[in-house]
């Protein structure tokens, strides 16, 4: 199995498993969802290009002391099942400020020092895209929310195909942790 495959299934798991184990957190958030509680947090995201979707839902975030620290930051979907997933490796709790978008599915190596994005277009259609660029903006943080925008490109990277759909996503999240 090669690195770049190694690193998409990473992506792919990694805002379903961010989401999981935050749900042990707490008694679930007065919208009922699971986990920390989410009143006054959420996101929302709009995708277009080869795909055509609006969400809004839960917004949560880990910070992972060990190894280097790691960030993920999971945006989840109430009515479609759909996720996205911001992760950075190498770093803890990011400051205000604007982060470029690893491109994951070209330069795998770049996933260990920048963020990356992932999104599952959910159950539906069962689709996962890998950022191939973009940026990140950390607004506010502190009080247990990390605010922000995010603007992307992706491309599906289990297709299987000879021309992979491209997507862009851009949206906000002011996630509870």
């Amino acid at each position: 199995m090669t690195a770049q495959r190694i690193i998409r299934g990473i992506h792919a798991l990694l805002p379903g498993l961010l989401l999981v184990s935050l749900a042990g957190c707490g008694g679930g958030g007065s919208d009922g969802v699971a986990g920390p509680k989410a009143s006054n947090s959420g996101f929302s995201a709009t995708v277009s290009g080869g795909l055509s979707a609006t969400h809004t839902g839960a917004a949560v975030y880990l910070v992972a002391p060990g190894n280097g620290g790691a960030f993920g930051l999971t945006m989840s979907a109430r009515e479609s099942g759909a996720s996205v997933g911001i992760t950075r490796v190498g770093g803890l709790l990011p400051a205000t400020g604007t982060y470029p978008v690893a491109n994951a599915v070209e330069h795998p190596e770049q996933t260990l020092s920048m963020m990356t994005i992932s999104y599952l277009s959910g159950p539906a259609t069962g689709r996962t895209f890998a950022s191939t660029g973009g940026t990140v903006t950390i607004t506010s943080v502190g009080g247990g929310h990390v605010k922000g925008t995010f603007s992307f490109t992706a491309r599906d990277v289990n297709c299987g195909c000879a021309s992979p759909v491209s997507i862009t996503v851009t949206g906000s999240f002011d996630a509870v942790g």
